[in-house]
């Protein structure tokens, strides 16, 4: 964490030295006093523009926390167990909640995790929170760990949780709460109450927000827990930008809506036409992950990729990396191809050394993009 005058950046350390100096820069030309800095981990940002850092007011950040206490019931005889990196929301949200509730606060080496020594915390420390991305909770069903009696709750966000991991997990005894939030409002807006169906759960939204959907079915939050706005390089100029409008925020975020709370269809551009017949490549790539785990494999060897194309206005590219074997990948690429239907059907298969991803393990698309030039 580094301090400025104008507020505190909380740093990735694998930030280039010339990424940390430019961040460095907007700080000081767009002076917020008493905010944190935090860069956003959305996975679509264009080749022309660099890192975005969200600013968050301190009293933003305490509300989302008081907000999640008081959902969790938190309070002092709580112990978290933190696994995700300080500088990445969801792992500071939890030095501010455990601030504010008297809550121990346990910790993996960052950079470090390890699917053994996190349960094994867990079981020596009598852990009673804690927070994952759906990528390690992988881990954990992979090794067939139960969850431990003193664990009272998971927090799960970061990326799409796959109904089959869901209802595997829930097997386990891991009670997941299904969470939506981002960078932008200080940590989760939204969350599942019910932790024993094995259907993926809808959402309500906690007390310190409102969600609504707009005429484009993008999810808008209202909330005390809002950013105050993101400063970025564009196009090689320093700009600042505060993108509320009437006190609410516009996701790039797609979802439904009903009585029964709220579900997220995925990213806005996650959903395509092909063929004149709407995808959602959210779903296809839920497929992709229960084949590439009944496999064994990690859902993160594998990506689809959307493309635009001339004749069918999209089309779906299915990488992987080299070490998924030939044959597997064969295979799995029949049965994707199997189960879904005839517009939907992946055709072009291509390899990489390795699919970019966000610490979170979200895809940074941009960049795939740029390793495939020549490939196709």
């Amino acid at each position: 964490m580094d301090s400025h005058r104008s507020g505190l950046i909380l740093e990735n350390p694998f930030w280039t030295s010339l990424e940390r100096e430019q961040l460095r820069q907007l700080v000081e030309i767009f002076p917020q006093a008493q905010h944190f800095w935090i860069a956003s981990s959305g996975s679509s940002q264009g080749p022309e523009n660099s890192l975005k850092l969200v600013a968050l007011s301190e009293e933003a950040i305490l509300n989302s926390a008081k907000s999640v206490n008081q959902f969790l019931e938190s309070d002092s005889k709580d112990r978290w167990l933190k696994a995700l990196p300080s500088f990445h929301v969801g792992g500071f949200a939890i030095e501010k909640r455990a601030q504010l509730s008297g809550a121990k606060i346990y910790s993996l080496p960052e950079g470090k995790w390890s699917p053994l020594d996190f349960v094994e915390l867990l079981q020596f420390e009598k852990i009673t929170l804690t927070s994952l991305v759906p990528s390690q909770l992988y881990d954990l069903v992979e090794n067939q760990y139960p969850a431990p009696a003193s664990l009272r709750a998971v927090l799960v966000g970061g990326a799409s949780l796959s109904e089959d991991l869901y209802r595997q997990l829930i097997a386990l005894g891991w009670p997941l709460i299904l969470t939506y939030g981002m960078t932008e409002t200080s940590s989760m807006v939204a969350a599942s109450r019910d932790q024993s169906s094995e259907a993926l759960p809808r959402l309500q939204a906690l007390a310190h927000a409102e969600l609504r959907l707009n005429s484009e079915k993008r999810i808008q939050v209202k909330s005390s827990s809002l950013l105050s706005g993101f400063a970025q390089w564009i196009s090689g100029k320093p700009t600042w930008i505060d993108p509320k409008e009437q006190g609410w925020y516009t996701s790039s975020d797609l979802g439904d809506l009903s009585s029964h709370g709220f579900q997220i269809l995925g990213r806005e551009n996650d959903w395509v036409k092909i063929l004149g017949e709407g995808v959602s490549v959210m779903a296809l790539r839920e497929k992709l992950a229960t084949l590439l785990q009944r496999e064994s494999l990690s859902p993160l060897l594998a990506e689809i990729l959307v493309l635009p194309e001339a004749r069918k206005g999209h089309e779906l590219i299915l990488v992987f990396e080299n070490a998924v074997p030939e044959q597997t990948r064969n295979l799995v690429q029949r049965n994707f191809n199997a189960q879904v239907q005839g517009f939907e059907k992946i055709q072009k298969l291509v390899q990489v050394s390795k699919i970019p991803r966000s610490d979170l393990g979200k895809l940074l698309t941009e960049k795939l993009k740029s390793q495939l030039v020549g490939l196709l």
